[in-house]
This record gives structure tokens, C-alpha cells and sequence, in this order.
């Protein structure tokens, strides 16, 4: 069994953390276009693939995998199940999904005065945030809560 853990931010790399410290299996990277391996705002995924000697690879590379987990986590690119050779392609969304799919979802909620938000564990499909949901937990949103 393989992990693929693609996308970036604090919570990637808090993922990766948590996979290497209770998982015993291969660990692969994918990073988003935009990665700097530095961090700054927010905690770089290449940043730690590279101190942790995690392989960093192209979403193309791991096509192939057939006994493989895919967790996207703010990944930058559309997946396409179809060229994947693994079914467990997975996606944690900023959102309580179907509401606000796509990008900027952690703002949207805010911008639109509501009172609830959530994350949303969900199955990649050929859509956009469309695949059926695992898991989902609710939060509030309060007066003095931002997109950070």
C-alpha cells in the first residue's frame, strides 16, 4: 500500500506528519505548481518531503500506482480519476459540501454572512467536488473569524 499526499499548506503537511508517524507504508509528495519549498505563511509540503527524505513526484508518476491511497489537500490541479490505475482517490474540502465547491472556500462562507461552515472528507469523482462524502464535521463561524 502507497499514501500520495498532494497539495500544500500547514494542513498537508500536518497530514504527512501524521502519516509517518503512524503509518507503515510508502509515503510519496506531489506538491502544488506553486511550491517554493520555504516556508512561510502558512508550513511548506516540499519543504518537509524534502527534511523528511519523502520522494517528491509528478502527478503523472503516480498513474500508475495500483494498491495506492490519493489524498488531495489544497492540491492545485483537477483530478481525472479516469487515468488512474487506484479507485481510492480522496479529497478534504473546506466546505460542507455541496455548498461551495471549487476554490476560496473558507472566505465564502464569511463573505455570505453564515453562521456554519465545515470540512468535508469526500471521494474524487469526474466532477468538482462532486464525489460521495465520507465525513463531515460542522463549525461555527465567529464575529472576529477570518479566511485564515
Amino acid at each position: 500500500m502507497k499514501l500520495i499526499i498532494a497539495g500544500k499548506n500547514d494542513i498537508a503537511v500536518d497530514v504527512l506528519e501524521f502519516a509517518l508517524k503512524s503509518l507503515n507504508i510508502e509515503i510519496f509528495v506531489v506538491v502544488n505548481k506553486t511550491e517554493k519549498y520555504k516556508n512561510g505563511f502558512q508550513k511548506s509540503l516540499g519543504f518537509y518531503a524534502k527534511l523528511w527524505k519523502i520522494p517528491i513526484l509528478e502527478l503523472e508518476e503516480i498513474y500508475s500506482f495500483k494498491d495506492a491511497i490519493f489524498l488531495s489537500l489544497e492540491f492545485d490541479r483537477i483530478i481525472k480519476p479516469a487515468l488512474f490505475k487506484t479507485k481510492q482517490l480522496f479529497n478534504i474540502h473546506f466546505s460542507l459540501l455541496p455548498s461551495y465547491k471549487g476554490m476560496f472556500t473558507s472566505a465564502l462562507p464569511i463573505l455570505h454572512n453564515k453562521k456554519i461552515t465545515g470540512v468535508t472528507l469526500h471521494e474524487i469523482d469526474s466532477g468538482i467536488d462532486t464525489g460521495n462524502i465520507i465525513s463531515q464535521k460542522e463549525m461555527e463561524i465567529n464575529n472576529d473569524d477570518t479566511a485564515r
